[in-house]
This record gives C-alpha cells, structure tokens and sequence, in this order.
C-alpha cells in the first residue's frame, strides 16, 4: 500500500533537546499507526549564535524546512536568526505552523531579561497572526497532548470521544527503546475511567505491517577511505534508525570491514577488493564520501556504482587544511574529481562540515527515496 509522505520539520534551541527529542520519537509512534500516511521527522538544531555563516547549510536548511508539510517551532528564552527565518518562510509559503510555547523561564541578567523580551515579543505578533497556531505548555506531557490533536487534525483522522481531558501515560517500549503514549480518557469528576479506553484520539491502524520474512530488502553499501570511520559509523547507525519507521523493509548499511568475508579469497578472484565490489553489486544504493584524499578503491566503489545504476550519493567533507606537500597533492586530486562530477553531471555532490550537516543531508535524501520500496 502507497502511504502518501508527511514531512514534520523540528525546530529548536539546544536547551530543548529533550523537548524536541519527545516530539521525534511521539512522531515515529504516530508513524506506527496510521496506514495513509508516512510520517518522517526532520530535525534542525538551532543555536543562539550558529546565524548563516555557511550557504551549504541555509541551503540546506531552507531546502529541508521547504519540503516539510508541518513546521513545530519550540520557543523559550532566546531567539536566532534561523527561529526568525524559519517563521518568515513558513508564513510565505502558507505552511502549517505550530510553536509550542515553554513556560517558566524567569532572567536572572540583563542579558537574559533582553533574550527574553524578544521571545514575548515573537509570542505577542504570533498571537495576533491567525495563520499560526501557538500552544503554551509546561510539562511534556502537555506538548504531546496538542501535537496529537493538531496532527491527526491536520491528516482528517481526529476522532474525539466522550470527553474533552486527556491523560498521557508514557511508557517505555522495551522492544526498541524508544517512548510510547497510551492516551486515556478521563471522567467529567477527574478520576480516570476504570477501562482503558482504544484511544481517546484514535489514529487508524496501519496496515502495511508484515512479518520478518516478508519484508523487502534494502542494502545501502557505505564507501569511504578509513580517515571517515567516524562518518562510517554515524551513516550506518543512521540507517538502522531510519529502518525502525519502514515495517515493511529491511534496511541494511554495508561495510566492507564488516560484511566482507575475511580469510583468503576465492578462486578466480584476483583481488581482495573484487570481493568487495561482488557485496556492492548486491547492494541497492551508495553512499560515497572524501575528505582529504581521492582513495583508488573508494573511486572504483563509485565508478562500480554507475555501471550498475545503483542510486548513488557523493558526500565531501569540508575544512582539510594542511601545510604538507604530499598531503596538499592529495587533497588537490579531490579538487579534481569534483570538478570531474560536475563536468559528467550524473551526479550531483553535496557537502558537508560537521555531523550534523552529514545528519541533515541524509534526512533530506535517504527518506525519500527509501519510500520508492515501500
């Protein structure tokens, strides 16, 4: 069954992390119980002071927050320049708008009650501004209780009981570790009726859920020289994150250090890396990355690639700085191979700086296409 993809775009100041965190994992809850629709959380960290001092990343952002369906902006006691441009072009482009105010924050300087006042502010014209719907809230529980009614609002699916009071119980779901919410309704005298009711707010049931042995398999080979480990690993434990939203797939990272059978290779190999490019062509997409140097085998994964129309993705790390000259010829042979991608234009490379833009560039790219094998 064709689920129709809703992104939700997460906004927030590092000193909501955890606010934000509880409305991803709600989001992939909600994900596990609707049939119409595939849910996907994108989420942006925005700091007090990070501003647009890099186009990759407000490009990147911009091209994130513009694919979204809904916008949740999380406010309370400072603002960034990425806060203000995120509402201006939610409002421009008639987006679906929620700011989830967090209350309590009393200053203690000058320069918090300054911060401060630039909030109340944003609350005041928001207010005012019909378009956008804000929710004040002091405890998770309640921020969780407003997105359910406004996203089930927002996909037709709201069905309201008997009563108008929610509880929230979280739970802890000790099969993939992440928290669930059973909601249940509440009596008009405040006491919580004695049956649990099926949801006070009933999303539909997914229907798309299939047993281990049916599921599809989807193999993404990860192609790096080793100064990437760490990027190595942050891509392979993003896919195993990514398979928990697709129940009907079996989405597996690849790498040669792991995958690759070990020992003396077979007759008729020549090459330890042949045995490497067999576990590629078995693969179904291909995540390439270079940072100061243009490895021959890592090249060879890429060319490989196209010759087996594989989906490929070419990711360059930014900010190699060096005063070796055996070093600098390396770097200047990565120089070379961009300029060769952008001359061939069969693939469109992307860059990055940090793990967070490598985080952002996979939830703009692997999403969409993984929703190709559902």
């Amino acid at each position: 069954m064709n689920r129709e993809e809703v992104k939700v775009f997460i906004a927030s100041t590092q000193n909501l992390q955890q606010d934000r965190e509880e409305i991803r994992l709600f989001i992939r809850w909600l994900n596990n119980r609707i049939s119409n629709f595939s849910l996907n959380a994108i989420v942006w960290e925005l700091h007090e002071n990070l501003g647009f001092h890099s186009y990759s990343i407000q490009n990147e952002l911009n091209n994130a927050f513009d694919s979204s369906n809904v916008q949740i902006v999380l406010l309370y006691n400072q603002l960034s320049e990425i806060t203000e441009e995120v509402l201006r072009r939610g409002l421009a482009l008639k987006k679906k708008i929620i700011i989830l105010f967090k209350k309590g924050f009393e200053p203690e300087t000058k320069r918090q009650l300054e911060e401060y006042s630039k909030v109340l502010e944003l609350k005041d014209f928001v207010i005012h501004e019909q378009s956008i719907m804000l929710y004040e809230y002091t405890v998770v529980q309640e921020m969780v209780k407003v997105l359910s009614n406004e996203l089930l609002s927002f996909f037709g699916l709201l069905e309201i009981k008997s009563t108008k009071n929610l509880i929230y119980n979280k739970n802890t779901n000790q099969d993939n570790n992440y928290s669930s919410y059973k909601i249940f309704s509440q009596t008009t005298t405040g006491k919580k009726a004695s049956e649990e009711k099926n949801y006070a707010i009933t999303p539909k049931e997914r229907k798309d859920v299939v047993s281990p042995k049916e599921r599809k398999d989807v193999k993404i080979f990860i192609a790096s020289s080793n100064e990437l480990y760490d990027e190595r690993k942050l891509i392979k434990e993003f896919i195993y994150d990514q398979g928990k939203n697709y129940p009907s797939l079996h989405i597996e990272p690849v790498l040669w250090e792991i995958d690759t059978e070990k020992g003396s290779i077979d007759k008729g190999i020549n090459r330890f890396q042949d045995k490497i490019n067999e576990d590629l062509k078995n693969c179904d997409i291909t995540i390439v990355l270079f940072y100061s140097k243009v490895g021959k085998f890592t090249v060879e994964e890429y060319e490989n690639s196209l010759i087996n129309s594989k989906k490929i993705y070419v990711l360059f790390k930014e900010g190699f700085t060096t005063r070796d000259t055996e070093e600098l010829e390396g770097f200047k042979e990565v120089l070379e191979f961009q300029e060769v991608l952008r001359k061939e234009e069969k693939v469109i490379y992307q860059l990055f700086s940090d793990d967070r833009d490598l985080t952002l560039l996979l939830y703009e790219s692997l999403p969409r296409y993984l929703n190709r094998f559902l």
